[in-house]
């Protein structure tokens, strides 16, 4: 029997806005890595963004392009504190850029009649949680089926400016509205895994879900106190030994390439994957693209090794 997941990627720290979910039925599968050729070799567009930016490399292999990109883009601390920078002064200029790299729109996943295995849930912050269910709805409704749902989440603490009981108890009815039927009964979520079942409880999903099973997996801390990332509760998952098939990973922009060079370096060859996700907000920063793009660099140069 062929098994099939549908994976839902959530654990990039959200740096941009939600928006209004509006699909552009146009936009084409994710079919070829925009930043590299089949080789390893970086594609005209990736060498175009490294000219407009000055970024200065020995010579054009994956290695070299990864550490000129590693110290002048990647992010210092975390994903929230990151500060406006200079490149933001031409953002006009590569945002078509960001665009051709396959950083910025829809990414639409493949036809299937087939139901897929599991659904799988990856935690992140509460807006991206929110925005993931939404967006596990909308294919739903689209006709895409699963069987299960796992959610791959972590005993993380939760984070003042993304977690608030203001944020936690706001309806975005653009993004994913509170069931009719909810009332907030005093108990707020402490932790992530908390605060995805406390979102899936508000929310306004299918009911056939009711009927769906639902296996929670909850990734411990570190033991040096570090936050559990998207390895991190995906390696933890494996621990289970699920059974391979093909996956379809859903996720949002800017983080689809980046997050499908870490699933997919991460799962047994027996698996088969396809990442999808929706567009990015208009307010994603010049900043926020570049570190995706060199952590994006950074993934494929250890899965191609």
């Amino acid at each position: 029997m062929k098994i099939t997941i549908l994976v839902v990627v959530t654990t990039g720290l959200l740096s941009c806005t939600l928006f209004p979910m509006q699909r552009d039925e146009t936009q084409p599968e994710l079919k070829k890595h925009s930043l590299l050729q089949e080789q390893g070799k970086p594609t005209q567009q990736l060498l175009g963004l490294l000219e407009v930016l000055d970024v200065h490399h020995d010579d054009d292999t994956l290695p070299t392009i990864v550490g000129a990109t590693q110290k002048a883009w990647l992010r210092k601390g975390e994903r929230w504190e990151m500060q406006q920078g200079k490149e933001e002064e031409i953002r006009d200029q590569l945002m078509p850029i960001f665009k051709e790299l396959g950083f910025v729109d829809e990414v639409c996943p493949q036809i299937t009649d087939v139901p897929y295995d599991n659904a799988l849930l990856l935690s992140n912050v509460a807006p991206d949680v929110r925005l993931r269910w939404a967006h596990l709805k909308y294919l739903w409704d689209q006709g895409t089926r699963f069987n299960k749902v796992v959610v791959l989440s972590a005993a993380i603490p939760l984070l003042p400016v993304y977690e608030s009981k203001e944020v936690l108890l706001t309806e975005n009815k653009g993004i994913l509205p509170f069931r009719k039927s909810w009332e907030f009964d005093g108990v707020l979520p402490t932790n992530q895994t908390e605060m995805i079942d406390f979102i899936r409880e508000q929310s306004d999903l299918p009911t056939a879900w009711d009927r769906i099973p639902q296996v929670w997996i909850d990734t411990p801390m570190k033991t040096n106190g570090a936050r559990p990332n998207t390895a991190d509760t995906v390696n933890y998952w494996l621990k289970d030994k699920p059974k391979p098939g093909t996956c379809l990973s859903v996720t949002n922009q800017p983080y689809v390439l980046y997050q499908d060079s870490v699933v997919r370096t991460l799962l047994p060859k027996e698996f088969e994957l396809t990442t999808v996700g929706t567009k990015a907000g208009n307010d994603c920063s010049v900043g926020l693209y570049l570190d995706t793009i060199a952590r994006t660099l950074f993934q494929e140069n250890k899965r191609r090794s």
